[in-house]
């Protein structure tokens, strides 16, 4: 089976997808902003692999996400779901566009 990152998955889409994945027997590594946020989303979802933690609103945040995962190998599939709408101009643009890229780039590629 897979190894899956999933951002935002504390609750939402992201919770809802990673407890899918894990009943199909894929090995789901969480994302939640802070400590708080990942003990509630290991709570929601406890057989995922393994929560890791970075507020993606900042650059340091999102290398933080991407050094935690990174300890875990490489994955197959990253899904980039955190993401926000009511926030001011900057949260947006590093949420939904800075840090979706960073976390690419500082992820390796899975093998072919």
């Amino acid at each position: 089976m897979a190894r899956i990152l999933i951002t935002g998955s504390a609750d939402g889409l992201g919770q809802l997808s990673a407890a899918s994945l894990v009943d199909q027997g894929h090995q789901v590594v969480l994302h939640a902003r802070n400590p708080e946020r990942a003990r509630h989303a290991k709570q929601k979802t406890p057989r995922a692999a393994h929560v890791v933690v970075g507020d993606l609103t900042s650059i340091e945040g999102a290398q933080n996400a991407a050094n935690e995962a990174n300890a875990f190998g490489r994955f197959d599939a990253v899904i980039h779901n955190a993401g926000v709408y009511q926030a001011p101009a900057k949260e947006i643009f590093f949420v939904n566009i800075i840090a979706p890229y960073l976390l690419t780039c500082l992820i390796p590629k899975p093998r072919a």
